[in-house]
């Protein structure tokens, strides 16, 4: 298993990062996102004042994850946190300026 598989299964087991499928005769990644939307749709769209203090505690918590595993993702912002708008669940896209230790890696 390359080192990008490795890291990619890793995140889906800690299950913060949609999946994807990888086309390497084509040299494409596409993210499959399936009933999740943007961050940026939802408050968009978003009107419930409440609503969206719920969202912000799911969202600190969610980058404080990231911490927790040593990873960094370098570039996240509210076009690639995907949310399921029924349970809330965020998710993350985009891995190009991802990294975390190595020793994490390991345990995975």
């Amino acid at each position: 298993m390359n080192v990008f598989n490795q890291f990619h299964q890793y995140l889906l087991k800690k299950r913060i990062t949609t999946d994807f499928d990888i086309d390497f005769k084509n040299d494409t990644l596409s993210y499959i996102i399936g009933d999740k939307i943007s961050l940026y749709n939802y408050l968009e769209n978003c009107n419930d004042s409440s609503m969206l203090r719920v969202l912000s505690n799911e969202l600190f918590a969610f980058v404080n994850n990231f911490k927790k595993y040593n990873f960094i993702h370098g570039n996240l912002n509210i076009y690639n946190i995907f949310i399921n708008p029924k349970s809330f669940k965020l998710y993350f896209s985009s891995m190009s300026y991802a990294f975390f230790s190595t020793s994490e890696l390991n345990k995975a």
